[in-house]
């Protein structure tokens, strides 16, 4: 946890808008996903990936921006010395992004399909996997910038599991586990909305 006031009002103020950029993308992707036809996978799952690609893309280069940010403002508040150079990193390829939300989606829908559900409750449970999915892509915009960022930065330690105030076992059990070195990487699951905060000496 940070050590000033100032530095853990920082982290709640950048967690809260990170879940609000992650909320607008899903809210878009919803909107999208109307196009998907569980009875015509072939000729519609294409349309909503290229169009759920750039969606996400634009979500990871939000969240990362606004981590870029929350760095330099957050070791300011801890009173950290010297500089750090941030560099914002780029989102996955397109491809491998298609490929995550896309499969999500494919599956979700198959997979209800085959357990008996109607073609509207697959489209649903769709949905959700890959909104899952795609939720971890754009979240990975600011657990990238934090993990690099601490990796490079002398004065970190590594950084600590942000949740929610009422996380998973899974999340809980991990942010427990307090400074997490900087080779570590962020574990998460499918709409974790867990983010990390920057430990430092």
């Amino acid at each position: 946890m940070a050590v000033t006031a100032e530095g853990r009002q920082l982290t709640f103020q950048h967690r809260r808008r990170q879940v609000a950029i992650r909320s607008a993308i899903l809210r878009d992707l919803l909107k999208l996903w109307g196009i998907v036809d569980p009875t015509n996978l072939t000729g519609t799952i294409g349309p909503f990936t290229d169009a759920a690609v750039t969606l996400v893309e634009t979500g990871h280069r939000r969240s990362a921006s606004l981590a870029v940010v929350y760095y330099e403002r957050y070791r300011q508040a801890e009173r950290v010395r010297g500089q750090v150079t941030i560099i914002e990193p780029e989102p996955p390829a397109r491809s491998q992004m298609a490929d995550l939300v896309r499969g999500a989606g494919l599956a979700g829908i198959v997979n209800a399909r085959r357990r008996g559900f109607t073609p509207a409750a697959a489209a649903r449970n769709g949905y959700v996997k890959a909104s899952g999915s795609a939720s971890d892509l754009v979240l990975a915009g600011v657990r990238d910038v934090i993990g690099q960022a601490t990796a490079t930065d002398r004065a970190a330690r590594g950084w600590r599991r942000v949740t929610s105030s009422d996380p998973c076992d899974f999340c809980q059990q991990i942010a427990d586990e307090g400074v997490h070195g900087k080779d570590a990487g962020f574990e998460a699951h499918n709409h974790c909305a867990c983010v990390a905060e920057p430990a430092f000496d």
